[in-house]
């Protein structure tokens, strides 16, 4: 319960915007947290193996439940009514994409 209460609204906060997007390494390192917490709550050794874990928890693997958000989400995206339909199907805006090193530095250290 307790993992369910704090650790995984907060590993998957926002996982309608970033999962989509996310690489593989960061799966990964996202997996080992959940793991890791997961351990925790349950008293198991380091030994006991990851799948025995979630059995015992029932709760899913990290990415297979971020799927399971994102992806009706991402076909509701698809329909012709939704507001984000035309972030989908619209034109590709471009990148402000900046070379000059000098000009780099400077809007990193702006103060808003």
């Amino acid at each position: 319960m307790t993992y369910r209460s704090i650790c995984h609204g907060a590993l998957e906060y926002g996982a309608l915007i970033w999962a989509p997007v996310v690489s593989n390494t960061n799966w990964k390192h996202f997996q080992v947290i959940q793991n890791e917490a997961l351990r925790i709550a349950t008293g198991c050794h380091r030994m006991a193996s990851i799948d025995h874990i979630h059995k015992e928890t029932k709760v899913l693997p990290f990415r297979t439940r971020c799927d399971l958000l994102t992806k009706p989400y991402t076909l509701r995206c698809h329909l012709l009514g939704h507001p984000r339909n035309k972030d989908l199907n619209g034109p590709l805006r471009s990148r402000l994409m900046i070379n000059d090193l000098d000009i780099q530095l400077q809007l990193q250290f702006q103060v808003f």
